[in-house]
Parts: structure tokens; sequence; C-alpha cells
């Protein structure tokens, strides 16, 4: 599997802990080949490095240089030239693995699959998977078997849109698991009151959730606070007690970095 790279906590981390940090310095080898500095409110959002050392990348921007043209979501060698082979055909905010061969490219609503030079894979995935989540929000899972789960919610009064596996339509839930050909997958069997933000693998068996405190407040009829973890087939494991309470209601925040002995930032 190849790197994904996190910047903010990169940053975060060199901020925190200076008296203990590595000393790094700037690799001059790494030459971007654009500057998206003078857009109207540009951003990268996420990166992944793939086996080949070529870079991708999203965001929100427009690049036209070097005889390539890249909107929200581009590509680079590891040396900072343009990746010739890459095309750029929408989505967009963020990108993550599937597999090394496969990305899931796409805004933090909508995703869909690509090969690694940007070409859209599996169509008849996006469009089931867009009426299953038809409210998806937030951040999302991928299994090993290309199930994956999702955030779903945005229906009246705090509920979540209803399931579409057609023919059948099945009463929302706000985290649903999707099968590899993107229809619900009933064999989940975890219910929240809230949409989650976003999932985090914690080991090769369980996944941190995490949401609003005040909004995520139980899962499978337990407290829970915003932040818990579950085992895959979505079983609450009680083992683990969230530290968020009301005091964060107000704010937002990502666990991320798991380390070997299971402590997280």
């Amino acid at each position: 599997m190849g790197i994904k790279w996190n910047i903010l906590l990169f940053f975060i981390l060199g901020q925190v802990l200076p008296a203990t940090a590595q000393s790094f310095q700037l690799d001059p080898s790494f030459q971007p080949f654009f500057d998206i500095r003078t857009q109207n409110s540009p951003y990268l959002g996420s990166m992944v490095e793939l086996p080949s050392g070529n870079i991708i990348f999203a965001g929100s921007f427009d690049i036209t240089n070097s005889g390539v043209f890249y909107r929200n979501v581009g590509s680079t060698t590891r040396t900072g030239s343009p990746n010739y082979n890459f095309s750029s055909n929408g989505g967009g905010g963020v990108v993550d693995f599937y597999n090394d061969s496969i990305l899931i490219n796409g805004d933090y609503g909508s995703y869909g699959l690509k090969d690694t030079n940007g070409n859209v894979w599996n169509v008849n995935w996006r469009l089931n998977y867009l009426k299953t989540v038809k409210c998806r929000t937030g951040g999302f899972y991928m299994y090993q078997d290309g199930s994956a789960l999702y955030g779903n919610s945005g229906g009246r009064n705090g509920q979540a849109c209803d399931i579409i596996n057609p023919p059948d339509t099945f009463p929302g839930r706000h985290i649903v698991k999707v099968n590899p050909q993107g229809l619900w997958d009933s064999t989940f069997i975890g219910i929240a009151n809230f949409a989650p933000r976003g999932f985090l693998p914690y080991d090769s068996n369980r996944l941190l959730v995490y949401g609003q405190p005040f909004q995520l407040t139980h899962y499978n009829g337990v407290q829970v606070d915003g932040l818990f973890r579950i085992y895959l087939d979505g079983t609450l494991d009680t083992t683990f007690s969230s530290p968020m309470s009301t005091v964060v209601a107000s704010n937002f925040f990502n666990p991320q970095l798991v380390e070997s002995n299971g402590k997280f930032f």
C-alpha cells in the first residue's frame, strides 16, 4: 500500500512537540511545477504517494502549465514535475486509497473510484452508491473486499435519508455499509443517532468513529459522546470510553495517527 500524507498533522506535531521532534530540512530535489497561491481561495486537501513514486493531490485549484490541465485533482512525479500519464477529469477535495491500483476521489459528500492515471473506474459502483447513501457526508472507510462505510445524514428533523437498494427502499441509517457493487450491505449492525464525520482504522479489526459530541451521542443505544470504537461488523467495542464531553460540543476534532501501542492523537 502506498503512503497517505497528512500535512496538517505534521504541522501540529511540529508545533506542539518541539523539544522531542526530529530536525527536518527542506528537500530541494522536490520542485513543484505549479503555484496556486494567486488563485481565489485555493487549497490542497490531501495527497497520496503511489508505489511508483508518483504523487496524486486533491483540493480546489486550476493548474495550466507545462502542457497539462488539472482541476481539483492532479499528479506529479517524486521530483515535482508533471505526471503526463495522469488525466484530471473531475473530483477534488480528497483522494485516498482503495488499493494500490484504484483510488477513491471526490469532495466530502460525493465519491468515485479512479485508476492511478485518473480514469473513472466502475461507473456502476458510483451510480449505486449515490442512491444507497443518498445523503452522504463526512469521511469513509474502505474494506479490503471493496465494500465501504459512509456517514448518511441530510434528512428532515435530523433523520437519515432512506436507503435505496433497487428495487426496494429501506429506512435510513446514519452509518451505511455498501457492498463491492455499491448497494446496501445489511450485515453491518451498527446504528448511530447522528451521522459521523469520519472513520479511522485503529487496528486490523477495529475502527475509530468520530463526530460532534453533542450530536453523535449514542451508538447501538450506548452513550458514546462523539468518539467510539467498533469492530468491522459494526459491533461496539465496549472496552473503549470516549474522553470527549459537552465541553467540546461546539468544536470539531479528528483523531489521527494510531501508533503501534494503540495510542492516538
